[in-house]
């Protein structure tokens, strides 16, 4: 436990609670309290919170914790507040609808292309600065001489930091806890929420000092890192389609699952309006015929001879529309085949001119390898 504190032994050979060295607070004057351990039992609760099934940001829980004025202040700092109104579940169609179909509009302009619930729709980093209030300066730069180890000591108090061990457990302040939690969630894109990286104890870094970072320039890199991995939509990507749909100003459809088996689905239906409409003068026609028939002749024969022949022509008329729905999910099932041959083709220019784009706004960037949580 993060929390827990060694006993010592005294001059006079007994043991004691007191902290083996000064107080952490005192050290590194912390902008966190140092807890106790029944402080440490609700601790413990909020660092084995999940998101799943929960909205992003909800006033509720965070008033409960307590720390609900200092999450809302760091976010101001990152400027990311206005998505706190954005209580939006994710959605795997539209994350899904998102991968496949984004990419950049040119070379030069910083724009993206991308498709949600079958609108095409373009979104642009000016578009994100005038709707959402993102700085125009990239994210600041790491400062040489910035230690990774030195953030990490005074939010956790261990002096090692390795990326692969680093576990946002270890982090003392709840509300930076949340906030970390939070993040990776709903902008890094990962597939859990508790590693913590660099880059993570960067920004963390730049809000507790309340400098600004640029959002935007996060969002386009983790849409990169994901398009490269397509079909594998991660929670962060999953809160990241209707982000962006809601800068786009489009309203969010919800969640319908969508029939499995089409023709058991329209089972009541006889296909085109075409079949309908000859089905329907095939109709007409034997009842014209059916009446004509009984005033001139009488013969009980011939009546059900007609009644045969129309109710033959009934069902070859619903086999016509069966098989033109067959047809028809056929054709739609190659178009798909000839999109998605598409979208594998156009991978490896998106990935050059997203490369491209790194290295001309000079944002250090070193693609996930294959297998690990962020790919």
């Amino acid at each position: 436990m993060p929390f827990k504190q060694k006993a010592r032994k005294t001059k006079e050979g007994s043991s004691s609670s007191a902290p083996a060295r000064k107080d952490l607070a005192t050290r590194f004057k912390a902008p966190f309290p140092i807890y106790t351990i029944a402080e440490g039992e609700r601790y413990t609760r909020l660092a084995k919170c999940t998101f799943t099934g929960m909205y992003l940001l909800d006033p509720t829980f965070l008033q409960d914790t307590g720390i609900l004025e200092k999450v809302q202040e760091y976010l101001k700092t990152l400027n990311f507040e206005i998505f706190s109104q954005l209580q939006i579940p994710e959605n795997a169609k539209l994350s899904l609808e998102l991968l496949t179909t984004v990419d950049w509009v040119d070379e030069d302009q910083m724009a993206i292309n991308f498709r949600v619930d079958g609108e095409e729709l373009t979104v642009g980093y000016d578009q994100m600065h005038e709707w959402l209030g993102f700085p125009k300066s990239l994210c600041a730069p790491k400062q040489k001489g910035w230690n990774a180890s030195s953030v990490w000591e005074k939010l956790t108090g261990q002096s090692a930091f390795t990326p692969r061990n680093s576990g946002n457990k270890w982090i003392k302040d709840e509300s930076i806890l949340y906030l970390h939690k939070y993040l990776c969630y709903a902008l890094f894109g990962r597939v859990e929420a508790s590693k913590v990286q660099t880059r993570d104890l960067f920004i963390l870094d730049c809000i507790l000092q309340g400098k600004r970072v640029d959002v935007a320039g996060i969002i386009l890199d983790t849409i990169y890192n994901a398009s490269r991995h397509q079909g594998k939509v991660t929670f962060g990507i999953g809160s990241l389609a209707p982000i962006l749909a809601h800068i786009a100003r489009m309203p969010i459809p919800p969640y319908q699952p969508q029939p499995t088996d089409t023709f058991r689905h329209g089972k009541h239906e006889l296909g085109t309006a075409s079949a309908m409409k000859e089905l329907r003068m095939h109709k007409r026609k034997d009842s014209g015929r059916a009446k004509h028939r009984s005033h001139v002749a009488s013969s009980s024969h011939a009546e059900e001879e007609e009644d045969d022949v129309a109710g033959w022509r009934q069902v070859l008329g619903k086999v016509e529309a069966l098989q033109q729905s067959q047809e028809t999910l056929q054709a739609t099932v190659l178009d798909m085949g000839h999109k998605l041959l598409t979208i594998q083709k156009n991978h490896e220019r998106m990935e050059r001119k997203w490369m491209k784009y790194f290295h001309h706004k000079n944002i250090e960037f070193t693609p996930s390898p294959p297998g690990s949580p962020e790919a």
